[in-house]
């Protein structure tokens, strides 16, 4: 595994406990809005308008694929993700992660420029927070959040934390 690549595999496999709760730290509320307003930045300046909510393919996102070696090695930690994780947005999201930091060690523009625009959403899982969607809302533990209009997040101002 490559650099970036190792230090993700080890940041998600240190995640404790993921749980769906009614006691979510009011941070990731300013976390989860930091995400969106990250992804949403990142696909206006890519001029992409096809995604709505902002769960999307590293690949199909960079337009690139990653090399074979890199796949295998992923695959082998996808199987431990789907183990540990019963929350099929967390897997999802864990993955894409890992994939976003190969991306960046296999030197793609974007990735590389993008580095941390998972930084809050992964915050959100090591408080032991789980996100997903119902009914079209997206969820962070068992608290809606309503539905998410990315326009809308690019205009929110920047949510500054410690990274």
């Amino acid at each position: 595994m490559s650099y970036y690549m190792n230090k993700a595999v080890e940041r998600v496999l240190n995640i404790k406990c993921i749980s769906h709760s009614d006691d979510v730290p009011d941070i990731n509320f300013h976390l989860i809005r930091e995400f969106f307003r990250r992804v949403s930045e990142m696909l206006y300046e890519l001029e992409i308008n096809n995604i709505t909510l902002p769960i999307f393919s590293c690949e199909s996102m960079l337009n690139d694929k990653l090399p074979t070696a890199i796949s295998d090695d992923l695959s082998n930690v996808t199987v431990v993700i789907d183990e540990r994780f019963p929350y099929a947005y967390v897997r999802v999201y864990l993955i894409e992660y890992i994939k976003w930091n190969a991306f960046i060690d296999i030197g793609n523009e974007i990735a590389m420029k993008y580095f941390n625009i998972y930084e809050p959403l992964i915050r959100i899982f090591e408080s032991g927070s789980s996100v997903g969607s119902r009914h079209g809302e997206f969820m962070i533990g068992d608290f809606s959040i309503g539905r998410v209009n990315l326009e809308n997040e690019r205009q929110r101002e920047i949510y500054y934390f410690e990274e």
